[in-house]
Order: structure tokens, then sequence, then C-alpha cells
């Protein structure tokens, strides 16, 4: 594969453009909100920049508040296709036996609450769902059901290696970012080869963006949210995937955009547009609905979507992707 990296490096130069992150600005990803812009304008100013020069290029950042009420310019920064694709081994696809992988590992509120409602449908056992939970947080205001909490009791942590579960933390099993496994590993291979559909439930959020946690209504303003390595990892495996982000609606369209296809021919993704509470809820009911169904025959009428959803990964010109967006801006 070529340098896609240095080849975008070098579209921003050409262009006489810049990353935020050259100017230097330290912020945290997962919550960039909309007031920071301005201290990263004023940061470009202290420092001789031209903000019309400075690309924002994270996958959470608000691209439509970028474009319409700043300076910047804006694309996507493939890094996350990109460390998918170098990083992670492939195998030969097969018609796998499991139908769901559900790795929910680190504490993310809409994660263990997505947990529960397998847990309550009879979605976790090993012949219907590989799942993982290894760092949880709990207290009253969560809520979670007695029921639930003794069941995780029995299994967490619950981590997996290579081709089984431990009932240990990452860090005693020797695998790659210890505390927080790093999502670019080969640890969970065989979960991708021998289960079907991945649950994904990601944490990049921007806090002015889809429907919060706390808020059942829907918000009039959808950001744009791109899919971490989390989503890319099933499709890299050529594998159907449902995925939403904890705080954020209508993530799907975001994919889209990129060239993959989503699943709506296959089942119902009318989750991704709904508010958390339903959300979580729909994605629930989808999944023991689907649950009912043969995973071979499910794997067979989801095929021709993963093998497009693989070729656009591997075959799209990602660097020249990036050219494009910026060539809309200048």
């Amino acid at each position: 594969m070529p340098n896609v990296t240095k080849r975008i490096q070098e579209i921003y130069a050409e262009r006489g453009l810049m990353s935020f992150r050259d100017v230097p600005f330290q912020a945290q990803m997962e919550c960039f909100q909309d007031f920071e812009y301005e201290i990263l304008e004023k940061l470009c100013y202290s420092k001789n920049i031209n903000p019309s020069t400075v690309v924002v290029d994270e996958q959470n950042l608000n691209r439509d508040f970028v474009c319409n009420h700043t300076e910047f310019k804006w694309c996507y920064n493939p890094r996350d296709i990109l460390n998918t694709i170098k990083k992670l081994n492939r195998f030969e696809n097969k018609s796998p036996d499991v139908m769901f992988n559900f790795l929910s590992g680190n504490y993310h509120f809409s994660r263990v609450k997505l947990l529960e409602k397998f847990f309550n449908k009879g979605l976790l056992n090993d012949d219907t769902t590989y799942w993982s939970q290894y760092r949880f947080f709990n207290n009253d205001r969560h809520g979670f059901e007695k029921e639930f909490l003794q069941f995780l009791a029995q299994f967490y942590p619950r981590t997996f290696k290579a081709d089984r579960f431990y009932n240990e933390y990452p860090e005693n099993l020797d695998i790659p970012g210890d505390v927080y496994i790093n999502d670019t590993n080969n640890q969970d291979t065989y979960i991708f080869e021998n289960s079907l559909i991945s649950i994904v439930v990601d944490t990049m959020s921007n806090l002015d963006c889809g429907t919060y946690i706390d808020n059942d209504a829907i918000n009039s303003t959808y950001h744009n949210v791109y899919p971490t390595i989390k989503t890319f990892k099933p499709i890299l495996h050529k594998r159907p995937f449902i995925t939403t982000i904890g705080k954020c609606s209508h993530n799907l369209p975001m994919l889209r955009q990129l060239g993959f296809e989503t699943f709506h021919s296959v089942w119902d993704e009318t989750y991704d547009t709904l508010p958390y509470t339903q959300r979580i809820d729909a994605i629930s009911e989808l999944c023991y609905n689907l649950s009912k169904l043969d995973t071979k025959e499910l794997y067979r009428h989801t095929k021709d979507i993963c093998e497009h959803n693989y070729n656009v990964l591997i075959n799209t010109d990602w660097a020249q992707f990036t050219a494009d967006c910026l060539d809309q801006q200048l």
C-alpha cells in the first residue's frame, strides 16, 4: 500500500494548508465543543497563522459548524481506516455459527445499558453472542437492574484473547494496550471469524451533536460524526454491523458518505434516527428478532454488501478522497 499518510501531508502542503494539530491545539477529541473553535482561532492569530489555512480533520468534530461559523477548512482524515488496513490481520471468509459479537470492553454507559438489554432478552449466551466487559463502573443513579448486576458479577471481568474468554483484566493477559485495549490488535480475530453481526457502540461524541443521554427529545440538529476502528474492523473482516455512537444518532449517513453501504435492505435501521433511550431499545429489539433467524441464511443475505464495503475500504484512494474534500472548499 502506498504511504497514504505522507500523500495527505503533501496534499495539505501543496494547497498551503496545515492540520489543526500543527498549531498545536490541545483538546479532548471525544468531547470537542463548539466554543473551542473560538479558542483555536485565537490561538492561530496569536501565532500569526491564518485560520483559513488550518484544516480541522478529526472524525468527531462538528463539520457543519466548522464550515458555516469559522474560517477553518474541514476534511475527513482517514487515519482509522488506514490503521485498520495496515495493522489488522484478515482471515478467509466463512459462514459463522454465532449470530453476534458485542465487545463492550471499557465502561461506557450506553454499552452496559445495551448489555443489560441483551441480558433481559436472553442473548448473553455463548451460542448467540460473544461479549466482553472488563471495565465497569456502577452507582445507583445509573439504575442497572439487580438481576443484571448479579449476572455481571459472575463473569466480570470478561476479556477476550486469541480464542477464548478469560475472567481477567486485560493487563493480566499481556494484550496490547494494557488497561485500554488498542482497537488495532489481532487478539479478537477469532471472534470476527466465528460470529456474524458486530454490535458497535462507539464513544466518539461531540457534546453538541445528536441526542444526549439525559434527553429523549429529538434534537433537530445532527452534526457529522464519523465511526472509528470499532466499525472498520467488521468491514475489514467482511462482516455486517449494527453501529451507533453513545450520545449521537444519525451515524449511518456518515458511513454512506464515505462510500460504504449499510444494511437497511436486510433489517430495520431506523434505530439510527432515534434519540438515546429509544435507540438502545430499538437495537436490542432488532437483535432479538435477528437472533431468531438462521445465521447462515443471514450471512448469505449480507454477503454482497460486506464484499462491497470491504472493496471500498481497501480500494478507495483515501488521499484523493481528502484532496477532493479540500478542493471543494478552495
